[in-house]
């Protein structure tokens, strides 16, 4: 073996552990987001934690990615209006100028990924501030527990995206 390759696996550097630790994150997101369920309990949890934005944000453009071409002009105002916007009901956090500005000027014709970049920033945040803290909250560990006593052993994945949670 060469000597990268041993550093990399038996020795990483904390950079590349940050990195497979949002990877992680960001998996766990989705997974969380693909259970009905757990995303309902996820978004109680984000409510409850005032850390709902996000998530509020990060739907809405998911909805305007299916939206067909004549919809997206009010969809857009809509997502703007309610996140975007300064003072808007749930604004979201550390927006600069020029990405509102940039925003606020394509609504008139709004191209159908004008949310794109904005969406996986708001999914990052998402998985790096509240991921971790959600798995650790009884909340989680109750709706988890209901699961197995309802549904039996969980699909595949389950347990190695939840390293928490045991067998």
């Amino acid at each position: 073996f060469d000597q990268d390759f041993l550093s990399f696996y038996f020795f990483p550097s904390p950079n590349i552990t940050s990195k497979i630790l949002t990877l992680m994150s960001v998996d766990q997101l989705f997974f969380i987001f693909d259970d009905e369920g757990l995303c309902k309990v996820y978004e109680s949890y984000l409510q409850k934690n005032m850390a709902w934005e996000n998530f509020g944000f990060f739907h809405a453009v998911k909805e305007y990615t299916k939206c067909k071409p004549e919809q997206l002009k009010s969809k857009a105002k809509e997502i703007f209006e309610e996140y975007i916007k300064v003072d808007a009901i749930h604004e979201l956090g550390d927006l600069d100028y020029s990405t509102r500005t940039y925003i606020e000027e394509q609504l008139e014709n709004p191209p159908a990924d004008l949310f794109d970049e904005l969406s996986d920033i708001a999914a990052d945040s998402l998985a790096n501030a509240t991921v971790a803290d959600f798995l650790r909250d009884p909340v989680f560990h109750e709706h988890n527990a209901k699961s197995l006593e309802n549904n039996g052993p969980r699909r595949n994945g389950f347990i190695a995206l939840f390293p928490c949670i045991s067998a």
